[in-house]
């Protein structure tokens, strides 16, 4: 091998090497920062079946099944932490640089290839989906490895030709078996050889594909169109290659949001539901599609220059699958950019083609795309620090959920769907409670999941719903009206695209005396008895946590509103824990009791971090917030009355 030629693969490989690490870096930074959410929570779900059902249940399944294959024994070795999870797909997207540097650096040479990788090292896009637990990046690898393949320096020799052949039919059935608009790509492929085979007589050959070859590809394609044929019989899967929607997306949309995708990722234009992009972020997603065009022609003017089947090829990579799209989504499916992320690598190899005009206009060249690198960092500080692009935050819901409950406690999922990525966290961190999903049916069945609500009521004495796509799953509020009217609304929190409402279904107004674990006889200020009270301790050892129901008669109609106060006070009568307010979580004030009411109120205590071991005491009592005047107890001076003892570990 001549020196020079040597000297060119140590700095080829090089700069590759170079582009990997800093694509990896990128990619494993925060890997785990952000929660899994629902598509990915699937994909755990899928890959913790056995093969035998995985496969025998790929009727049901939206995606081709060989990324879940590989997430199956890719967790058994490294189990199933977020971080582990998502690795799997940071090794996938990371094939692309290198494969876009060699096609690039044969058709456009060494500054466009360097050009081109570097796009996809920092691409926001290849970031985000290298940092989910789906299989886009593995279909993005295995197309374009079927792309280089197929676009490799031709060679006489048989042996080579069918390796070759093989190679690339193994990456297109890989491609096909990860995501159906792989698809889209192979249908370029099998376009650009049909016109290579018809014009070889005109030794049109710049980008040659010798009728040698036609036999190699024929047997390739024959297997894909037969194997790919039986899989969409087996499995119905035309029909579920996208999700339902009332409404389609039109081509400009498409083009235009795919465009925004290819330069921005989602961290300009988000793509979770529960965001609006700002007018300033999603004036630069724009302008950047706008300029990134440019840039295209220019580099496609580049290659023209020299190889016009080439052009004409990556042209065909990057329209034909929006058409194609288009043409299977229009008017019956809704459109996201990630199903054209197999032919985003074509639009980086044109954008980096504007180096490839020569060393007169590299500087402006490199000048130009600047922006570019400049909106992928702007992109990547968003995805990275503002939680405004980041995913639906499941993880921190299911925490709060876990830190607040209580046994007896029911988690209720208005989108059932979810609950792959719900029990994940609630089983991950050693803890697990019952869900249900409701409503029943899409679209609802109010009678029969009014008929639901009823028994979970009966069971359960407090309900956690979780809000998720609920314009899809319940548009009219079935689910939480009934909770509304049937309970009461103890606590509400939002996440990043998720709602959540706990509810305790005992009814605060008893028809009949209680039966409380601890019985009193005890006036407060001649207007109400408490009549005894349950104590539940059994989050305090874990989470420092009691739960107190007490119980009340009214003796007369009060006039004023009282707080009642539960605190937990040490010797000195200093709380370690403490809440006040109206009965039943304010929702049944005193002023608008009876005589002779019976209540149930509960009250919840969280002891203050750093509390030193000991017993310490839980009073109650009551008090007017308007002129704190507190009642008397039992015709006492005192205004607050001992429960008993609670013993506390330290916190």
């Amino acid at each position: 091998m001549p020196k020079n030629q040597r000297n060119m693969q140590i700095r080829d490989a090089v700069v590759v090497s170079a582009l990997l690490l800093l694509a990896f870096g990128l990619r494993v930074y925060r890997l785990d920062g952000q929660s899994l959410w629902h598509d990915e929570g699937l994909s755990l779900d899928l890959a913790s079946q056995s093969v035998r059902t995985l496969l025998s249940t790929g009727s049901s399944l939206d995606h081709p099944p060989l990324y879940f294959l590989i997430l199956h024994f890719w967790l058994r070795l490294v189990g199933s932490s977020d971080f582990s999870i998502r690795a799997l797909s940071l090794f996938m997207s990371l094939p692309v640089v290198p494969l876009l540097y060699i096609l690039a650096r044969r058709w456009t040479g060494r500054w466009a290839a360097t050009a081109t990788a570097l796009l996809a090292a920092v691409s926001p896009l290849y970031l985000y989906y290298a940092q989910e637990a789906r299989m886009y990046a593995l279909a993005t690898t295995l197309t374009m490895g079927a792309t280089v393949i197929l676009l490799s320096k031709p060679t006489s020799s048989w042996k080579e030709r069918w390796l070759r052949w093989l190679a690339y039919g193994l990456c297109a059935a890989g491609a096909l078996l990860s995501h159906y608009t792989a698809a889209l790509v192979l249908g370029v492929h099998f376009a650009y050889v049909a016109a290579g085979a018809v014009r070889s007589r005109r030794e049109w050959n710049t980008l040659s594909f010798p009728t040698t070859h036609l036999r190699g590809w024929l047997a390739v394609e024959a297997v894909l169109m037969v194997g790919g044929g039986l899989w969409l019989a087996l499995t119905n899967a035309s029909s579920s290659i996208y999700p339902r929607s009332a409404s389609g997306s039109s081509l400009p949309e498409i083009a235009r949001s795919t465009l925004v995708s290819y330069i921005s990722g989602h961290g300009l234009e988000p793509i979770v539901d529960h965001v609006r992009p700002t007018a300033l972020n999603l004036d630069a997603a724009n302008w950047a599609a706008v300029g990134s065009i440019a840039l295209a022609a220019l580099g496609l003017i580049a290659i023209l220059r020299t190889n016009i089947r080439y052009a004409g090829f990556l042209l065909a990579y990057v329209l034909l699958p929006v058409v194609g799209i288009y043409v299977l989504a229009a008017g019956r499916h809704d459109f996201t950019p990630r199903y054209l992320m197999v032919s985003s690598p074509a639009y980086m190899l044109l954008l980096g083609a504007t180096l490839a005009f020569g060393k007169r206009t590299r500087v402006l060249a490199c000048v130009l795309l600047a922006p570019l690198l400049g909106i992928a960092a702007w992109s990547m500080v968003n995805y990275y620090t503002d939680a405004a692009y980041q995913r639906d935050d499941f993880r921190a819901l299911t925490r709060y959920i876990l830190d607040q409950s209580f046994p007896g406690d029911l988690v209720v999922l208005n989108a059932g769907y979810t609950y792959p990525v719900v029990t994940h966290y609630l089983g991950y961190v050693g803890q697990s409670m019952p869900w249900v999903g409701l409503p029943v049916g899409l679209p609802p069945d109010q009678a029969a999941t009014e008929r639901q609500l009823e028994e979970v009521a009966a069971r359960y004495h407090r309900a956690w719903l979780v809000l998720w796509q609920d314009y899809y799953t319940d548009p009219t509020g079935i689910v939480k009206g009934w909770l509304e009217k049937n309970g009461w609304q103890r606590d509400a929190h939002s996440f990043p695209g998720l709602s959540l409402y706990m509810y305790t279904l005992d009814k605060p107004v008893l028809s009949a005396p209680p039966a409380p674990q601890h019985a009193l006889s005890a006036d407060l200020g001649q207007t109400v008895e408490l009549l005894g009270y349950d104590l539940d301790e059994s989050a305090m050892a874990t989470q420092g946590r009691l739960r107190a129901t007490l119980y009340w008669r009214a003796l007369t109609a009060p006039k004023a509103s009282l707080n009642v106060f539960v605190h937990l006070v040490n010797g000195e009568y200093r709380p370690v824990g403490a809440t006040d307010h109206r009965p039943a979580g304010d929702r049944l004030p005193t002023d608008v009791w009876e005589p002779g009411m019976l209540v149930r109120d509960e009250y919840e205590l969280q002891v203050a971090a750093g509390t030193a071991p000991g017993d310490y005491r839980l009073i109650v009592g009551m008090y007017d917030p308007t002129n704190w005047q507190y009642l008397k107890v039992n015709g006492t001076e005192h205004t607050s009355l001992t429960l008993q003892t609670v013993k506390v570990d330290g916190r």
